[in-house]
């Protein structure tokens, strides 16, 4: 075979960014793809410039020498849907808050956010397997939030097509500039484990920040995290939104996060009942298929265990938009029932016990509204676990059914407090199997999941275990 049936591409860098691209014929210089003679007399009047670079780049891309080419070719290059990532030589450093939030299926797709203070130009994000040579453009979508005057830019980048099991990273672009790679981790099959906190709702935000920060070093290999519901003091207040997402800046980052939403999300600056504004602009969640309540609730399989997150803040919602209460049980049975995962959790921000009888012949503590509402359905429907927040104490009540401590039926845990706002509950000597040092300070939970089992354990932010679960199939 002769050297006029090989291409050579010859790469001279020129400067900031700048290449000279040829194409020569030799036995000295390294062939690199055999060329079609008939091809190779015709290239100079089949392609433009753009796209010679885009077919050398090609030849680069699949021989792994990708290093040689410009920032203006690895742009140019894409093949099923691939390019190759550039040399950003420039920070991108007004970007903020950057979060992974839960998206349907877990497995294969996730949505990455982020808000900057002045709008992008073009804003992009980057994505590849760890260290491949190969990356992707997902799709941003931009929306905009003013809080008292506070302008917020949100971004939302939702991924697909993720590989199970594999580790992917990603990066924020604008222009010449970028953020740094950070990572994404798909599902990997068996146990996996989830960080809980609840009502993290703060004055200054200092203990979220503590808390979140202790469960993040303390647990860096837990797949999830979540609130249960109450993120901030007032999810109208745009320094209530600031301060919980610097107290959890590297949780957010490092986990991928469930958001529930709670009552201090539906209170305006008037502490007047509203629609939850700001929570349904910050967390992009999967979708209800609801055309009244998107966002409101919503569910989802991680593992072995199908989530169901629901909405119970009626009291503050049902004057202003009626009817979820109704919507919502209806999605809750076709979901349930339709569902085959060894585990079934809820997470729901009021709790189902009120603690505050009001008269002597109830006892100590009794079945409150929510309760009456929502355990029938939980016990009908096979729910092993139900965690709830708003009473900022941590209670373990074990099983209850129909109403009363058993020894089979869902487990209800309501989950302490992650904030500075403590409450004085009175203990419950029916209900109440173990509950938190007192008087109550901030803890969370990790609950750790596989087909066979599910673990409960309680933490207080120094890392001291005050309680400790096991629930068997």
């Amino acid at each position: 075979m002769g050297t006029s049936d090989y291409l050579i591409v010859h790469v001279s860098p020129v400067g900031m960014g700048m290449s000279r691209w040829s194409v020569g014929h030799s036995h000295s210089e390294r062939t690199i793809c055999h060329i079609n003679p008939h091809f190779r007399k015709e290239i100079k009047t089949m392609l433009s410039r753009r796209q010679f670079i885009e077919w050398c780049g090609r030849i680069c891309l699949a021989l792994g020498i990708t290093s040689v080419l410009p920032n203006s070719a690895k742009a140019a290059v894409t093949q099923n849907g691939y390019h190759i990532p550039a040399d950003y030589t420039n920070s991108l450093s007004n970007v903020e808050f950057i979060q992974q939030i839960l998206t349907n299926p877990a497995d294969t797709c996730r949505t990455i956010m982020w808000q900057t203070k002045k709008k992008l130009g073009t804003p992009q994000l980057e994505y590849r397997m760890i260290k491949s040579e190969q990356a992707l453009w997902g799709q941003v979508s931009v929306d905009y939030l003013e809080q008292q005057g506070n302008g917020t830019f949100i971004y939302a980048c939702r991924l697909t097509g993720l590989t199970p099991g594999a580790d992917y990273e990603f990066r924020i672009a604008n222009g010449s500039r970028a953020t740094g790679w950070m990572p994404i981790t798909t599902v990997h099959p068996g146990h996996f484990q989830m960080l809980i906190f609840a009502d993290s709702q703060c004055e200054n935000y200092s203990v979220w920040r503590n808390i979140a920060e202790a469960a993040h070093y303390r647990h860096p290999n837990a797949a999830l995290a979540t609130v249960i519901g109450d993120l901030t003091d007032n999810g109208q207040f745009y320094y209530h939104w600031k301060g919980w997402y610097e107290g959890a800046e590297n949780l957010l980052k490092s986990h991928i996060f469930v958001p529930v939403m709670g009552n201090h999300e539906c209170y305006d600056p008037q502490w007047q009942m509203c629609l939850p504004e700001g929570y349904l602009r910050h967390f992009v969640v999967p979708h209800n298929q609801s055309t009244r309540f998107p966002g409101y609730y919503y569910s989802f399989d991680y593992g072995d265990v199908h989530f169901i997150v629901l909405n119970n803040q009626f009291e503050e919602l049902d004057g202003l938009k009626p009817g979820l209460y109704n919507e919502q049980r209806q999605w809750f049975l076709h979901d349930i029932r339709k569902n085959h995962c060894p585990w079934k959790v809820v997470l729901m921000h009021k709790d189902v016990i009120e603690y505050e009888s009001p008269s002597p012949t109830q006892g100590d503590v009794y079945i409150n509204e929510i309760g009456k509402n929502f355990m029938p359905d939980f016990e009908t429907c096979g729910i092993d676990l139900v965690v709830t927040g708003h009473l900022h104490v941590y209670r373990n009540r074990r099983h209850i059914l129909k109403g009363r401590p058993s020894d089979n039926g869902p487990v209800y845990v309501l989950c302490g407090l992650s904030g500075d706002q403590l409450y004085s509950v009175p203990i419950s000597r029916e209900f109440d199997k173990a509950t938190a040092p007192q008087p109550e300070n901030a803890s969370y939970i990790t609950l750790d999941a596989d087909e066979e089992e599910l673990r409960l354990r309680c933490y207080l932010t120094d890392g001291k275990l005050i309680d400790d679960m096991l629930l068997k199939k």
